[in-house]
């Protein structure tokens, strides 16, 4: 075990590195430290190191750029379906229960009321269009830093301050 990475949910994403030449002799001998690279709770460790054979792993395509420049990972008017699985798998923090409760209210409202559901949806498709998608631009995120570059203002502590969460996530990714 190199380290131990906490989070508060089993919603986890990490991007493991092994460096290899573009050559089929290196892929060859990468592959034992490829198995090596392994994420699980820190109760299964048994002391013991885990491995697995990665070429099995399905491949998902990623969604289509369709010629934006951007792959579009939030679908609008699909926004409000979707939400209240991610309600369900991040658990708010601290602080942010009221929140929650409020979404939520206003989620089980759209449930029963196919007006405000439309509304929602047209909400997000405007707020998608005007709000959201210039944070694309660099620029448009953080302070400026000099050369052209920009920095969040919160050094990457987000907290609850979800648009510069969300400028950095539009900008930078």
């Amino acid at each position: 075990m190199v380290a131990v990475h906490r989070s508060p949910t089993n919603l986890v994403a990490i991007f493991p590195r092994i460096f290899q030449d573009d050559t089929p002799e290196d892929k060859v001998a990468i592959q034992p430290l490829l198995s090596q690279v392994m994420v699980y709770p820190l109760s299964e460790f048994t002391g013991k190191m885990k491995t697995r054979d990665w070429k099995g792993t399905p491949s998902f395509p990623p969604p289509s750029a369709a010629g934006t420049g951007e792959v579009k990972w939030v679908v609008p008017e699909k926004y409000f379906d979707e939400l209240p699985l991610v309600m369900k798998m991040v658990p708010p923090l601290p602080g942010e229960e009221a929140l929650y409760g409020m979404i939520q209210s206003v989620l089980d409202a759209a449930a029963k009321d196919s007006q405000i559901k439309s509304t929602l949806v047209e909400t997000a498709v405007a707020a998608e269009k005007d709000v959201i998608a210039p944070l694309f631009d660099f620029h448009h995120n953080g302070r400026p830093v000099g050369n052209g570059w920009t920095s969040p203002p919160n050094g990457a502590h987000w907290g609850t301050d979800y648009l510069s969460r969300t400028a950095t996530a539009k900008s930078n990714m």
